[in-house]
């Protein structure tokens, strides 16, 4: 061989850990429940949550 020239790269890190994403996906589920739990007390409270843009909503009275 002259010099490395044929050698393959070496990834310093070879095995990654693919268990690692079960956490994040976890951590990403009870943050949406969160926000829907946190929704529902507010709407039980009278506030409305929106995830569309605001609109000019004429009053109900």
């Amino acid at each position: 061989m002259e010099d490395g020239e044929n050698t393959p790269e070496e990834n310093p890190h070879p095995h990654t850990h693919p268990y690692m994403i079960f956490p994040l996906v976890l951590l990403f589920f009870l943050t949406g429940l969160l926000g829907f739990l946190v929704c529902h007390v507010l709407k039980k409270k009278g506030y409305r949550c929106r995830t569309d843009e605001l609109e000019d909503d004429p009053p109900q009275d």
